[in-house]
C-alpha cells in the first residue's frame, strides 16, 4: 500500500482559512467547483463515498482512497486487470463493478459484474467466487437523481462517419445534462474534459469523475490532454438542489 500527499495538486474545500486559500491558488478556482487531480492516471471512472470523510476513486487499473478532505491519497493494494465502472455498498462489504455492456430503459449505461470485494472501504480487495457466489449487482453510473423532479445524466456524442453504421464515428465530449421539473437542459460547467460518471454523496453534493483528454467547448472534438494526464474529478461546493438554481 503506498501513500503520497496532494497538498500541490488538490484544489480544497472552499473556505476562508488561510491554509485553504493558499491551495485553491494552485490553478482551478470555481465558486462551484472544486478540482481534484490524480497524476499520471489517464482518467477516473468511478467514485464513492465522499471528499468531507472517505472518498474512493478508480481510474484505469487503480483504486485510490481520498481522505482528510482531500489532502492525503491512498493506494488499494491490488491491481485491477480492467476498469471498475461503479462501486456499490452492501451492508459492510463494497463491490466493485467491472462491466459497463448493459443499459437502462433510457439507454443510459450500468455498471455490473461484481468480480472483486473489500472490507475496509476499499484498501484492500478480494475475489469473488461467481461459480460458487453469484452477485446480481447493477448500478446507472451515468445519472444521480435526488427525487423525482430534480437530477443529472450523462449524454454521449458521436459525430458519425460518413456512410458508416449508426454507433460508430469521433467520440465527442459528453453533455452534463440537468433534468429539472420534467425538462431536460444541457447544464454548463466550467471545465472541458470528457465526463465519465456521476456520484451523489449523502451530504447532497454532486461528483463527476473524468478523463484526462480536453475537448473543444463549441465542437466538443478533442484538443488536448491535461498537463500531468490526470484522472480529474469535481466536486460541487454546493448541494445539487442549490447548484441546480445557479
Amino acid at each position: 500500500m503506498k501513500t503520497k500527499y496532494l497538498g500541490f495538486i488538490v484544489i480544497l474545500l472552499f473556505s476562508c482559512t488561510k491554509e485553504d486559500n493558499n491551495v485553491n491558488n494552485v490553478g482551478f478556482n470555481d465558486p462551484n467547483w472544486i478540482k481534484l487531480e490524480i497524476p499520471n492516471k489517464t482518467e477516473a471512472n468511478a467514485v464513492f463515498g465522499s471528499i468531507e470523510d472517505t472518498l474512493l476513486v478508480s481510474t484505469v487499473n487503480k483504486i485510490y482512497q481520498i481522505t482528510e478532505k482531500g489532502k492525503k491519497l491512498t493506494e488499494a493494494n491490488y491491481v485491477f486487470n480492467q476498469r471498475v465502472f461503479g462501486f456499490v455498498k452492501s451492508n459492510d462489504t463494497l463491490y466493485a463493478l467491472m462491466a459497463n455492456h448493459l443499459k437502462d430503459n433510457k439507454g443510459l449505461k450500468l455498471a455490473s459484474y461484481a468480480q472483486q470485494f473489500s472490507l475496509d472501504m476499499g484498501l484492500t480487495w478480494h475475489s469473488l467466487n461467481l461459480y460458487t457466489n453469484p452477485i446480481d449487482i447493477k448500478k446507472n453510473y451515468q445519472e444521480i437523481k435526488l427525487d423525482n423532479n430534480l437530477g443529472f445524466n450523462l449524454k454521449e456524442n458521436i459525430e458519425p462517419f460518413p456512410n458508416s453504421p449508426i454507433g460508430s464515428g469521433i467520440v465527442l465530449k459528453s453533455d452534463l445534462i440537468i433534468n429539472k421539473g420534467g425538462l431536460s437542459t444541457v447544464f454548463h460547467v466550467p471545465f472541458n474534459n470528457q465526463l465519465t460518471s456521476l456520484h451523489l454523496d449523502k451530504y447532497g453534493k454532486l461528483y463527476v469523475s473524468a478523463a484526462s483528454s480536453l475537448h473543444d467547448p463549441i465542437t466538443k472534438k478533442f484538443s488536448g490532454v491535461e498537463k500531468r494526464s490526470s484522472a480529474v474529478i469535481y466536486i460541487s461546493k454546493k448541494q445539487i438542489k442549490d447548484l441546480a438554481n445557479n
